[in-house]
């Protein structure tokens, strides 16, 4: 799917991060990155077990 090619966007809410998964097209694999909690894209899941259902 598109989403799973775009590029992990930690949103701009500033404060404390929270972990979330994104797709490596280059990796081929889900990895944890920190997301702010608002805006970013919808390359970014709750759990590893959502993103690789996904992508």
């Amino acid at each position: 799917p598109q989403e799973c090619l775009m590029a992990p966007d930690p949103g701009n809410c500033g404060g404390v991060q929270r972990e979330r998964w994104f797709f490596s097209p280059e990796a081929k694999q889900c990895r944890l990155f920190g997301y702010s909690g608002c805006q970013g894209n919808a390359n970014n899941f709750a759990t590893i077990e959502d993103c690789m259902a996904k992508c």
